[in-house]
């Protein structure tokens, strides 16, 4: 990324197999689960400035979530997945540390964390307001439309994330994208 580059624009995926244990925390309210994410997810951005095509990954992911309260807790990924067909949750947050995402070139490292401002604002997050899934969601993959807030650089713009999401042998993968415009966040 290029600081004389205003308009970069960047496309953030997301491949993350969801397995192993799931930690259910009891609040006040609502029961809320870490998702533990297992090895081999990565979340990564695209982009393309003036300059060059980036990316830049990590496998450092926080997601936690509310199950709706008439849902059992879900203990493995047929449970999750079950959880998320009902539509069983009620609110998903999650966590990137910036300082998590890397490259291959060390100076492009250096320049994503001054342009995301990595010791102001130390993480990225998505808070999921709701979620759809697609009409017919009775085969292996579900299509999932999910709506929130993407805060970057404290700055927050709601956006509509493409999803899917499928069961197989190695747990719950979830898989979607959404370009932004990183000038939206200063």
């Amino acid at each position: 990324m290029n600081r004389r580059n205003a308009r970069t624009a960047a496309t953030l995926t997301v491949a993350l197999l969801v397995i192993g244990s799931i930690t259910m925390v009891r609040g006040d309210d609502a029961a809320r689960a870490a998702i533990a994410i297992a090895p081999g997810s990565t979340l990564w951005m695209e982009g393309k400035s003036t300059v060059h095509d980036w990316e830049s990954k990590t496998s450092t992911v926080k997601v936690v979530f509310t199950p709706h309260p008439s849902q059992p807790d879900p203990t493995d990924a047929a449970g999750m997945e079950a959880l998320v067909r009902a539509p069983g949750i009620t609110g998903v947050d999650v966590e990137v540390p910036v300082n998590t995402l890397r490259s291959k070139k060390s100076g492009l490292d250096k320049n994503m964390m001054k342009a995301l401002k990595a010791e102001q604002f130390p993480t990225v997050k998505f808070h999921k307001s709701n979620y759809k899934v697609a009409e017919g969601a009775a085969g292996d993959t579900l299509s999932l439309t999910a709506d929130g807030t993407l805060t970057i650089c404290a700055k927050q713009k709601a956006i509509t994330l493409e999803a899917r999401a499928w069961k197989d042998a190695q747990g719950l993968w979830l898989a979607g994208n959404e370009p932004l415009n990183m000038t939206d966040y200063d």
